[in-house]
């Protein structure tokens, strides 16, 4: 585990140009000498890096959620890294791991944005940006279990939402629910609880469980409708990876009333729930927000959100998934966005290879399929690889060479699917171990016009793909991760760069 101490000791490589030249030839970018690659001993990192200039040296740093082995305490539970050259700028202890991704809000107005970011065990701390000192706490107890008995459990990503306690700061929506504790699916779960809390104390303003009594792992996503914040929907699912559940809408104004019994029910799933937040675009070009939403049973359904109608289904019998789908253009045949979905065959917690199908917007029929040997829950993202004008994606993808032989070796790579040339290519090098849960980031970390991404994976793993159990127990985890500038490939390249997009709202604007 690391050290608590200022000298916090960790590895930091920097990749020359020669090393990675050659990698990058393969999207007709070049490296630069700022690419590095940080390892980070005791860390089992499964959140998604937000990225926010912490230092106003005009270059954006890395907020990474960690902790160590579930439900022990660990002194690296948030991470900020330096995005010039990755050095640790401060790091903060929790008593289980992060899982969540960083919202961002100047909370002590000093023209620095502070973090707020939550996981397990009712981890939910909102920390000064600058110095990575604790603002507030949600529950402050550091039993790792004190929280079950306190009826608290993991919290999601949250959502910035207007004002509501005359304080001048923005509010947060969010979601707790999910005990993991219980494994068998026949037994009661806690009832999930969507919240709004001050975000200068943590206190909450108003609560309300979710209707149909059922637990919560998903992450609410907001749809503007109007000026008034009362009449926004907000959008949020239950259920889980054994447990049926719903994806529901209700407003905000529900919510400032404590109660989601007004909730209307959208979808409705008997076997598996909705742990994936609902993606929110304009998919029939009416004006109106929609909606896409992946259930864990590997279904995939766009919604009107003018008459929540059901526009189209698409499914993958045998499959399950948590990640949300890339958006963009990919079939250049309409101005209506489309998906790429990546799911996992198998049943929870045991999965062999992935399947991704990219999906026509307008209709959900599947224009191509593909295949990889590993899963990951990381979501994939959407990138013009090769600036031509044309949407591809790009993919954290899981391999082992010689899963039955002596040379087994699990590494976690990034792929780009150019869909105009039906073409595949690596635009990383390939890290030790695999990536279970962390989407990467792609976007311009440093304000030169040029792309950047930031990836990493758990090391530590003896897991072979396919046929993961991922309810086996790891080693000491060791968590690696890094950037990697791909010079010549512009900024606007980029259309869907992060999990839950570039703002986290799960919104896309087409």
């Amino acid at each position: 585990m690391m050290s608590n101490s200022t000298n916090f000791r960790y590895i930091l490589s920097i990749y020359t140009l020669c090393s990675l030249a050659t990698l990058f030839q393969l999207i007709g970018c070049t490296t630069k000498k700022k690419d590095w690659l940080i390892t980070l001993p005791g860390v089992q990192a499964t959140s998604s890096p937000r990225v926010a200039d912490l230092t106003g040296d005009g270059v954006n740093d890395i907020i990474l959620g960690g902790g160590g082995p579930e439900w022990a305490h660990s002194d690296s539970a948030v991470l900020a890294f330096d995005g010039q050259d990755g050095h640790l700028l401060w790091h903060t202890p929790g008593r289980n791991q992060v899982f969540g991704s960083a919202t961002f809000l100047d909370i002590n107005r000093d023209q620095t944005p502070d973090v707020i970011i939550g996981g397990r065990s009712a981890e939910l701390q909102a920390i000064d940006g600058k110095t990575g000192h604790l603002i507030w706490e949600f529950f402050t107890a550091t039993d790792s279990m004190a929280h079950k008995r306190a009826g608290w459990f993991n919290f999601t990503n949250g959502q910035l939402i207007p004002d509501q306690d005359a304080d001048g700061l923005d509010d947060l929506l969010i979601a707790n629910g999910g005990d993991a504790t219980i494994m068998d699916t026949k037994s009661p779960r806690p009832v999930g609880r969507l919240l709004l809390l001050s975000t200068r104390t943590g206190h909450i303003l108003h609560q309300a469980r979710v209707p149909d009594g059922k637990e919560t792992y998903c992450s609410p996503v907001i749809s503007k409708r109007g000026s008034d914040p009362a009449q926004w929907l907000v959008l949020f699912g239950t259920g889980g990876e054994a447990i049926g559940g719903c994806l529901y809408k209700a407003t905000l104004g529900d919510l400032f009333h404590d109660n989601l019994a007004n909730a209307k029910l959208l979808v409705t799933e008997a076997k598996k729930g909705i742990v994936a937040p609902p993606l929110v675009c304009d998919l029939n070009r009416d004006g109106t927000p929609d909606y896409l939403v992946t259930t864990v049973a590997a279904r995939t359904l766009a919604i009107d959100g003018k008459t929540d109608r059901v526009l189209w289904t698409f499914s993958a019998p045998g499959a399950e998934t948590y990640s949300m789908p890339a958006v963009g253009y990919f079939t250049g045949n309409d101005s209506i966005p489309d998906f790429f979905v990546s799911y996992a065959v198998g049943t929870y917690p045991v999965y062999g290879r992935g399947i991704q199908f990219l999906l026509d917007g307008a209709t959900g029929r599947p224009v191509h399929e593909y295949a990889t040997m590993g899963f990951s829950y990381g979501s994939p993202l959407t990138l013009d690889m090769n600036d031509d004008g044309f949407d591809d994606v790009v993919l954290n993808v899981n391999e082992d060479d010689d899963p039955h032989g002596p040379r087994s070796k699990v590494e976690s790579k990034l792929i780009g699917f150019d869909f105009r040339n039906n073409s595949q290519s690596r635009i990383s090098d390939a890290l030790p171990g695999a990536n279970f849960a962390i989407t990467p980031y792609i976007g311009d970390l440093d304000n030169d016009g040029s792309v950047d991404v930031l990836y990493g994976s758990l090391g530590a793993t003896s897991v072979n793909y396919p046929g993961v159990d991922v309810m086996r127990p790891l080693p000491a985890p060791v968590t690696y991760f890094a950037r990697r500038s791909l010079s010549g490939l512009p900024a606007k390249t980029v259309r869907w760069g992060a999990y839950m997009g570039e703002k986290g709202d799960a919104c896309f604007t087409n």
